[in-house]
């Protein structure tokens, strides 16, 4: 499972949009790009996978909850599976993941780690089963 929280420039959007009032476009899609380094508070894609094969995967189908296992907050949760082409050369230990709102370069929204890093070597399919990516709201 991986818990993803907003990054810096969501959260400015946020404030932004409530309290100047300044109009904000909702993403139609939100892609889901993989990386082996932390993407730290900005969202950063600087160690996002590189491979001719790989691509960032949309995310269209979200369930909502009400309250978060740890009894505070709400959050959203993939509804299907994410599954990434088949890696063409090694990517190393895919550890973290950013929620973007374009398929190449975009802004990031949500930022996380996986609780399990997987070591993709070429061959190989990286998958997010269903229910496994939660946006978290405290």
């Amino acid at each position: 499972m991986a818990e993803f929280s907003k990054t810096t420039f969501y959260e400015q959007v946020l404030l932004n949009q409530l309290f100047s009032k300044e109009p904000f476009n909702v993403p139609d899609v939100l892609y889901l790009a993989l990386c082996t380094g932390d993407p730290g508070p900005d969202g950063s894609t600087a160690s996002e996978i590189s491979d001719p094969a790989y691509s960032r995967q949309p995310i269209t189908s979200w369930t909502a909850a009400e309250k978060h296992e740890s009894g505070s907050g709400s959050f959203v949760q993939n509804l299907l599976d994410v599954d990434f082409p088949q890696a063409s050369v090694d990517w190393g230990r895919v550890a973290y993941g950013v929620l973007l709102d374009a398929p190449t370069g975009g802004n990031a929204y949500y930022k996380g780690a996986f609780d399990v890093a997987k070591e993709v070597l070429a061959g190989d399919i990286f998958q997010v089963p269903a229910g496994e990516l939660k946006v978290v709201e405290d």
